[in-house]
């Protein structure tokens, strides 16, 4: 076994450290062993640290578990990184099961530490078992050919990242049995959570019942289930390469989410779901559609009418505008911000969600070649303003003259008719002065305060979002 995990570990670039997630569990302490042997036998160099989560569910059989990982670390010279999360308080929280909450919170653990130590990878404990009972989980409660490939043996913990923290599942080819047998040569002692022999949960019924009735109709189908799911993963990780190239056609970010262009409804089905379903996991940072949610976001994106909304889980939302499906978090509304500017220059101001700056340029100052095509930098005449100025949110009822308009109209109908999509409307700030509205930031300047001639000195005005 030390010689075959050895050569997968082999594989990861140099320079990575090395994460091994610790539960205290049988497979995961063999884990930790083989990369200890690693570590002193095959790659001195090798940065290896492991990573506990308390999962806070079995009161003091869960304290037990973080004391005795704590201890076998000290023993095999192994930092120990540990934190604790009340898995129970933030599934009811989420409103999701505990089994996918404790799942979301190891991967947010694990990517925080990856990303402190990074370059990194992340090794985890799985073995052909969990294979197995994956891939039937799945079966049983619908899926396609990514869940047919169960889990995956590496890859990115959250593809796209900034930081991608990698992971690899060096014991994907071993069974229990085989497990086992390595801890018992090795005299390693381990913990045994007693949450394993209930079949109050999905796995443990699967794993205690179903898996021993398809065996003793098939032996082997442990290992058919494993082979089965190394296909499927192939031929999906080919798919969602083809996918990664048409995300980077047909998706851009904007306004604080992504935006999926219209061109891409016309894509094959198994590319616009997977397409879709990276959309969804780089906006919220969790693993959230299903089937179904896939179905309604294809549905929305082909024939939905503009201004329809689909809720996701985790707070993930989804709405149809004149360019395409933008997908956002919805975030708790709070109070707009509102700025002053008094007459004195030059001037920067930072306000939690804007970056402000002002200066002034001498008559005939000709406009900086670069904004002109910069939305959020505005030259005004001075002479026309009258201070202080307020850059503010849009309220209903605001009118300005547009630049070049024959007269003046409500923001609302200038942004319909210059066909502004519903998130950048919401987007949208007005500065104005004692007299009214002179810019709709970042659309359009107002008639009255464009710069004439060579006659009036000139504000440089810069409005940004953080």
């Amino acid at each position: 076994m030390f010689a075959r995990v050895a050569e997968k570990l082999k594989s990861i670039p140099a320079g990575h450290t090395l994460i091994a997630a610790l539960s205290g569990g049988v497979d995961s302490v063999v884990l930790l062993d083989l990369c200890a042997r690693f570590r002193d036998e095959a790659a001195p160099e090798c940065g290896l640290i492991a990573a506990h989560l308390n999962h806070c569910l079995r009161g003091e059989e869960s304290e037990g578990d973080e004391n005795f990982c704590a201890e076998l670390c000290e023993k095999m010279s192994v930092p120990l990184h540990k934190t604790r999360r009340d898995i129970a308080a933030l599934a009811e929280r989420g409103k999701l099961g505990i089994e996918e909450t404790a799942r979301n919170a190891r991967r947010g653990f694990f990517r925080q530490l990856g990303e402190k130590h990074f370059p990194a990878t992340v090794l985890l404990g799985h073995h052909s078992g969990d294979q197995a009972e994956t891939v039937l989980m799945n079966i049983v409660r619908g899926t396609g050919l990514n869940g047919l490939g169960g889990i995956p043996a590496e890859g990115e913990l959250f593809p796209g990242a900034e930081k991608p923290v990698m992971f690899m599942r060096p014991l994907l080819d071993f069974s229990r049995t085989e497990i086992l047998a390595y801890a018992k040569e090795r005299n390693l002692r381990w913990r045994e959570d007693s949450s394993n022999f209930s079949n109050v949960y999905t796995r443990n019924r699967v794993r205690h019942e179903l898996l021993p009735l398809l065996e003793n109709l098939r032996p082997g189908v442990e290992r058919r289930l494993a082979s089965l799911a190394r296909q499927c993963r192939q031929d999906e990780d080919y798919l969602t390469e083809i996918a990664r190239g048409e995300f980077r056609k047909h998706v851009s970010e904007t306004a604080g989410g992504l935006l999926v262009s219209p061109e891409a409804a016309s894509l094959p089905p198994a590319l616009i779901g997977r397409l879709l379903a990276s959309v969804c996991e780089k906006v919220s940072g969790l693993r959230l559609p299903d089937a179904d949610a896939i179905m309604l976001l294809t549905d929305l994106l082909q024939q939905g009418r503009v201004g329809a909304m689909l809720q996701l889980p985790h707070d993930l939302r989804a709405r149809k505008e004149t360019d395409g499906v933008f997908l956002f978090l919805e975030k708790e509304e709070t109070a707009p911000t509102t700025v002053e500017i008094a007459n004195r220059f030059p001037l920067t101001i930072e306000t939690d969600s804007l970056i402000i700056t002002g200066e002034i340029f001498p008559a005939g100052q000709e406009i900086f070649p670069p904004d002109l095509a910069d939305h959020e930098v505005e030259w005004l005449n001075l002479a026309a303003l009258k201070f202080p100025l307020t850059v503010r949110a849009r309220q209903p009822g605001d009118r300005f003259h547009p630049l070049g308009a024959p007269g003046g109209c409500k923001v609302k109908d200038f942004l319909i008719g210059a066909h502004v999509p519903q998130r950048e409307k919401e987007n949208c700030l007005v500065v104005s002065d004692q007299t009214g509205i002179v810019w709709v930031w970042p659309f359009r300047l107002g008639e009255r305060v464009k710069l004439v001639g060579a006659s009036s000195e000139h504000l440089r005005l810069t409005i940004r979002r953080k």
